[in-house]
């Protein structure tokens, strides 16, 4: 890796290698989570083998950023420049069909707004890594519209405010989402739904004020749901032929079931 470098958007090396240094291990760098104008990229020389960028946030592999494959022609002959993401920084898209609709490229969609749009807010569909990151997503409130779509790919979708929607965020296909730090309320139906091959995680949510705080729909044992406040929803959690992983979750003052499982199990 050839430094000084620069990382794009909402963080900050703060460990550098003397102009002209390279190597041939691997190497770890912390970043400094902070705002950033900044959207630079990495410059690299490579001996033909690919180049992965892993991220780890307390200790916990996140999805990788970008992985660059080798040049089956020439190699060698790098340095390449690539960029991280598309960013959508501090927007507002109201009253569009979608507000927003990625389906090729790695994008960072934050500090903005979707507020009624004809579908979904934001629509997440054929990316392999993305986040959805300190948004507020509201007034999506006909049958069948969502918050946040997502259709495949490992979205890390953090610190939003996602509430007065229809569905407040639907997990399809093979995705496999990471929620956390979510406030997600007064959604019509589900504050979440996850459907038949997704496996998301869902951490340190607020879901409430929802028909349903969480609705799993042939879930596995691998889904991971911890520490979230699910209160004041008709149901807290909703199962259909699912065995997610449940645990250490404040499930209360739900005004009909706080769990209810039909051809279910699950560990609490």
């Amino acid at each position: 890796i050839e430094s000084p470098a620069m990382i794009s958007s909402f963080a900050t090396v703060n460990m550098e290698f003397p102009e002209d240094t390279w190597s041939t291990t691997p190497i770890s760098i912390s970043f400094t989570a902070k705002e950033s104008t900044s959207h630079e990229g990495f410059d690299f020389v490579t001996d033909g083998n690919p180049i992965t960028f892993d991220i780890w946030v307390d200790g916990s592999r996140q999805p990788s950023l970008v992985f660059i494959g080798k040049d089956e022609g020439n190699p060698l002959t790098m340095p390449y420049n690539q960029y991280l993401a598309l960013v959508i920084d501090n927007v507002t898209a109201n009253s569009n069909y979608y507000g927003v609709e990625s389906s090729a490229a790695t994008v960072i969609i934050k500090n903005s707004a979707f507020e009624n749009n004809s579908l979904h807010g934001i629509y997440l569909n054929g990316i392999t890594d993305s986040w959805v990151i300190n948004n507020t997503i509201s007034g999506h409130f006909n049958s069948g519209d969502a918050g946040i779509r997502v259709d495949s790919g490992n979205p890390v979708i953090v610190n939003n405010t996602i509430l007065t929607n229809w569905y407040g965020i639907i997990c399809y296909g093979s995705s496999k989402p990471y929620i956390a730090n979510n406030n997600i309320s007064l959604d019509h139906w589900q504050g979440i739904i996850v459907l038949t091959g997704s496996v998301p995680t869902i951490y340190n949510n607020t879901i409430e004020n929802n028909t349903f705080g969480i609705d799993y729909y042939y879930s596995p044992l691998s889904l991971q749901t911890y520490d979230n406040i699910i209160s004041n929803n008709e149901y807290g959690v909703w199962m259909w032929y699912a065995a997610p992983t449940i645990h250490n979750n404040t499930i209360a003052n739900n005004s009909e079931y706080g769990v209810w499982l039909n051809r279910s199990s699950a560990p609490l």
